[in-house]
């Protein structure tokens, strides 16, 4: 497969956008994934099952990126937001599971919000009780680290092949943009260690250890707990550069195809236009956004963010 195509899930609205807007995608991460060689397709919030289940027969592995979102139910700081990319997250997680058992492997890359979620619904943290919050808060970061590897971080798909240039800079350099308040500490990797093998670590400015880069030990789950798709120095450019190609590689093993040329063009982000949104850029939607019922989509109109 020359291009494969990869599903984005949409975030639920920054608090700074207008109200009319559901979701958004910052436009970061479609060029992450363009950029090594692939399509991009958003996964909208908000919908049932039946869509996921559809969604996710046609594209060929997915990327959950990091976002402000609540977790815990009783959060009081939620205010007005939503958080129904979370709902989604553990659809695509549960059907990308029932796929695999089926011989289909729908490859999943979790980034920040998105690692955090992957952990979560795939271990026995997912059956904490309603309102609990089961990640751990660290100091807030908004900074570059370079990460300290495990002992064993090579037997993994994800480093067997890592060039010792690479290696090197993940190791000295700060490439990895960490913005969060909430981590997985090692403390809590280790009661699931049977099922992520974490593959590299970093501190927070208290000396909180916790897990940067995991992988699943059967399914093909990844994550990374700082911002790949964020700008860095030409030199860490090099570690961007490899950890898309080998999610982009990664998806291209999956065989999952829209029914017509028509079908595939009418989903792909290039239909949704670009704005600003303070000092990101994005695309944002609206709950009237609906690809299966628009033959031509009709463009969420855009208010002043």
């Amino acid at each position: 497969m020359n291009k494969p195509l990869i599903g984005l899930l949409c975030i639920d609205r920054k608090d700074s956008m207008s109200p009319d807007i559901c979701s958004y995608i910052d436009e970061k991460n479609v060029k992450y994934l363009e950029d090594a060689g692939a399509g991009v397709v958003p996964i909208w919030i908000n919908r049932t099952a039946d869509y996921y289940e559809d969604i996710l027969s046609k594209v060929n592995g997915v990327l959950l990126p990091g976002g402000a979102v609540y977790v815990n139910e009783h959060d009081p700081a939620r205010l007005d937001l939503t958080n129904y990319c979370v709902t989604a997250t553990l659809n695509i997680i549960r059907i990308a599971e029932k796929l695999h058992k089926k011989g289909i492997n729908l490859p999943i890359w979790g980034t920040c919000l998105g690692f955090q979620l992957l952990v979560l619904y795939t271990t026995h943290l997912a059956d904490a009780p309603y309102g609990t919050d089961v990640r751990d808060k660290c100091e807030f970061m908004n900074c570059f680290l370079s990460v300290e590897f495990s002992s064993d971080f090579r037997d993994s798909r994800l480093f067997a092949d890592l060039p010792v240039e690479i290696e090197s800079i993940m190791k000295n350099k700060p490439f990895g943009h960490h913005r969060h308040r909430y981590c997985v500490s090692l403390k809590t990797a280790e009661s699931f260690n049977d099922v992520w093998h974490i593959l590299a670590k970093n501190e927070d400015a208290k000396g909180l250890e916790f897990a940067s880069i995991i992988e699943h030990r059967r399914y093909p789950f990844f994550g990374s707990q700082f911002h790949p798709e964020s700008e860095c120095s030409p030199e860490c450019n090099k570690v961007k550069e490899f950890l898309a190609r080998f999610f982009v590689d990664q998806c291209r093993s999956c065989g999952n195809r829209f029914e017509s040329d028509k079908d595939e063009r009418r989903h792909l982000i290039q239909n949704f236009p670009v704005t600003i949104s303070g000092k990101s850029t994005v695309r944002v939607f609206g709950d009237s956004v609906d690809y299966r019922k628009n033959e031509n989509l009709q463009i969420f109109p855009l208010k002043s963010l």
